[in-house]
């Protein structure tokens, strides 16, 4: 009589199935996270383009009512910072107050993008070395924890520097939204700060408010004596009427 059995892998064919499925399911997730990231950085470079074009319209057309040299400046990474500062010493010295705000704010950024490149480079001259250089497994984890803590005190001062940077723009923020909006000042420079993408918004918001170079300042200008004898005498002349 034939024999008509068979013998049959150790792994069923459901088995084969699941774990196939399993793969294809972890395959289709990283589809996934791969195609969200890429959406996320489109918007987010879209974003970007957006917000640089806004912040620039904002702070030429507010220089140009200021009477500001050079406004166009406002489109040029690190002299947007000038612009900014320049506006900012405006209504300070039309308040009376000298503060040379465009110089600090354009010689901060230039420094922090300086010492930003040279950790860069350092790094990456680091890690050509550490890459070339390595013999052994103890002398590679040497070499790597050398250059990760030289890494952290190179930014230690780029770190300090673009903090105080951001607090120096801040404050010209506020006295740019102090002299477009004085009325709402708070609320404009609140949304700026705790909402950073509605920040170029808020400037794009008030970029035709504020005195003009031909208008008035916006400065308090205290009562004179001699003003004050006038008015008296009028009034002493008005009763005596």
């Amino acid at each position: 009589m034939n024999d008509f059995s068979y013998a049959y892998p150790s792994g069923t064919t459901t088995d084969a199935l699941a774990g196939g499925s399993a793969s294809d399911a972890l395959a289709g997730v990283g589809v996934a996270f791969l195609v969200f990231a890429l959406v996320f950085y489109a918007l987010f470079f879209v974003y970007f383009i957006v917000a640089y074009v806004f912040q620039a319209i904002s702070l030429q057309t507010i220089a140009k009512r200021r009477g500001i040299s050079k406004p166009w400046l406002a489109w040029i990474p690190f002299a947007v910072n000038w612009v900014l500062g320049a506006i900012a010493r405006d209504h300070d010295k039309r308040n009376g107050i000298n503060r040379r705000w465009d110089k600090v704010l354009l010689t901060l950024s230039i420094v922090v993008g300086a010492v930003g490149i040279i950790l860069e480079v350092v790094l990456f001259v680091s890690l050509i070395w550490t890459f070339f250089n390595a013999t052994g497994s103890y002398t590679s984890e040497e070499d790597i924890a050398v250059l990760i803590i030289g890494m952290y005190l190179l930014l230690i001062p780029i770190l300090f520097l673009a903090g105080v940077l951001q607090m120096l723009s801040h404050i010209c923020v506020f006295k740019l939204f102090e002299s477009t909006v004085p009325e709402r000042t708070l609320t404009y420079f609140l949304i700026y700060y705790l909402l950073p993408l509605a920040a170029p918004f808020c400037l794009f918001a008030c970029r035709n408010k504020g005195y003009e170079i031909e208008q008035t300042p916006l400065a308090f200008e205290p009562v004179s004596i001699q003003s004050t004898t006038i008015v008296q005498e009028d009034i002493e002349q008005v009763d005596t009427e």
